[in-house]
């Protein structure tokens, strides 16, 4: 939070709010990119099978959104800003934290899925 601009200094129940909605958009990208790989493979029942090109579609296609979701948030739609603290990618312009969240989260929630899709009990 604090890599955010004035979020420190929100009523806790605001900040929860804008949390809350940055975590819907993070769920409709993974949904998305899930749908885009079902699509891709025929079958949305692929992360029971999953197979490495599987992880790199959607990882590529979450990573994608998310960042494109970055920059239209903060330069066209300015509904947040980055504070002096967060370290921008170059060329992006987005900053640090979501980019490696979203290098990071999207083969650990493959993982999950598939974890949870093929266990027993």
């Amino acid at each position: 939070m604090p890599l955010f601009t004035g979020m420190l200094e929100k009523r806790y129940s605001e900040a929860t709010l804008i949390c809350l909605k940055a975590t819907a958009a993070d769920v409709a990208i993974a949904m998305a990119a899930f749908w885009v790989v079902a699509l891709l493979s025929q079958t949305r029942r692929w992360a029971m099978a999953v197979r490495l090109k599987h992880v790199v579609q959607f990882s590529a296609v979450a990573f994608v959104l998310a960042m494109l979701a970055e920059m239209v948030g903060t330069n066209l739609l300015h509904s947040y800003s980055y504070d002096s603290r967060m370290p921008l990618v170059p060329l992006l312009h987005v900053g640090l934290a979501p980019f490696l969240q979203w290098v990071f989260l999207p083969p650990v929630i493959v993982w999950l899925v598939y974890r949870q899709a093929t266990s027993k009990g």
